[in-house]
């Protein structure tokens, strides 16, 4: 699979998973709203994996469980220092 598709294959999964996981629970997207940057973090954590495996040759494992932690890692400190991502200009949020 070509790398574009794969981040993007590894993104909209990301994503799509959050977003159902809330629809199931009743509650609105967060993906929706403004807050916790979760879309840019799986966006990193896919680019960090594609790396991890094209340029420095890690098994698909390991390089999955540092992308996994990069993850993590990205959402405790946006947690941690309250960055936090903005409507769109011209959106109400």
């Amino acid at each position: 699979m070509a790398t574009p598709a794969a981040v993007l294959v590894g993104v909209v999964n990301a994503v799509g998973g959050e977003v159902l996981r809330e629809v199931l629970m009743r509650q609105e997207p967060t993906i929706l709203q403004p807050g916790i940057p979760s879309a840019l973090a799986a966006l990193a954590g896919c680019l960090l994996f594609l790396a991890l495996v094209a340029w420095l040759g890690l098994d698909g494992g390991s390089a999955g469980v540092v992308a996994v932690a990069a993850v993590f890692l990205i959402r405790a400190v946006a947690l941690r220092y309250g960055l936090r991502t903005h409507p769109a200009r011209g959106f109400r949020g």
